[in-house]
């Protein structure tokens, strides 16, 4: 596609080329149960561990109590914390790939590195140097 044309066919924004209301309504409905979804997440990240592990018994007690949504969340950060692949994911999607305040669209700098973390390492920083330059 080059300067609006697509397969030969003009693609500029008209009219003609809109969803339907009904597909329009749909597409915001599925943009607010992933936002709702997304800060049910945020919440259960904001809790002890103690009380999310206690969350997390509660749920399998009493299962008319939680929604599916609830659900879902808990399992999502309950594999979280048990993975690190899931969450190197996590933070590529909710950090290095976040959606930025309006404060920080006015720095004059963009962000040029993101520091992480990891509080109980597997490897040596030996190691992770040895994997990062291919020498293992």
């Amino acid at each position: 596609m080059r300067n609006g044309i697509k397969n030969g066919k003009n693609t500029q924004f008209s009219t003609d080329n809109q969803p339907s209301g009904e597909a329009k309504s749909e597409g915001w409905k599925r943009k607010r149960y992933a936002q709702q979804f997304m800060d049910k997440v945020m919440e259960y990240q904001e809790l002890s561990l103690e009380e999310f592990e206690r969350i997390e018994k509660e749920v399998e007690r009493s299962k008319a109590k939680y929604t599916i949504r609830d659900v879902m969340a808990i399992k999502y950060v309950s594999k979280g914390l048990k993975s690190d692949k899931f969450l190197l994911d996590w933070v590529d999607r909710h950090v290095s790939k976040a959606q930025f305040n309006k404060e920080d669209e006015k720095q004059k700098e963009p962000i040029s590195k993101y520091i992480v973390e990891i509080v109980e390492p597997k490897y040596s920083q030996e190691e992770i140097r040895a994997f990062s330059e291919n020498k293992v």
